[in-house]
C-alpha cells in the first residue's frame, strides 16, 4: 500500500506523509502490524475458505482504526467501523455463493472514503490558507 499511497498523493496533489510530525514512523508500523494478521488469514483461508472473504475484510477494514488517532481524522474510524460490522452482518447473512458482495461492499467504503478524505483534506487546506 505505501507505493499506492505515494502515487496516489501525486495524483491528487495531497501529501501522504507528515514530515513534521514525530509519530510519523508510528504511521508504517501500523502498516506493519497488519502482516501479523496474515497467520489467522492463512488459517480461515485453509480451514474454512468460504468466511475468507469476510475475514480478510474485517481484518482490513479494522487496521484503518488507529488512522483515526494517527491523523486526526475521525473519517477512518468511521470507515472501519462500517467495514467490519458490514462485513460481519453479511457474512452471517449471506448465503456462500453471495459472498463476492463483501468485497463489493469494501471497494465501495474504500472509495467513499478516499473521496471523504480528499475533500476533507482540500477543507483543511483552505481553512489554513490565508485570507486574499
Amino acid at each position: 500500500m505505501p507505493p499506492l499511497a505515494f502515487l496516489l498523493s501525486k495524483l491528487f496533489r495531497t501529501t501522504w506523509t507528515i514530515k513534521n510530525n514525530p509519530l510519523q514512523p508510528l504511521g508504517l508500523w501500523l502498516n506493519f502490524a497488519q502482516l501479523f494478521y496474515f497467520p489467522f488469514l492463512f488459517f480461515t483461508l485453509s480451514r474454512m475458505p468460504g468466511y475468507f472473504v469476510m475475514v480478510y475484510v474485517i481484518v482490513t477494514g479494522g487496521h484503518f482504526f488507529p488512522y483515526s488517532w494517527f491523523y486526526k481524522n475521525t473519517l477512518f474510524a468511521v470507515a472501519a467501523g462500517m467495514a467490519i460490522v458490514g462485513a460481519l452482518l453479511l457474512g452471517l447473512k449471506l448465503p456462500p455463493d453471495r459472498m463476492h458482495l463483501i468485497p463489493l461492499l469494501f471497494s465501495v467504503l474504500l472509495m467513499l472514503l478516499t473521496v471523504s478524505l480528499f475533500f476533507d483534506y482540500k477543507r483543511k487546506e483552505r481553512e489554513t490558507l490565508p485570507a486574499r
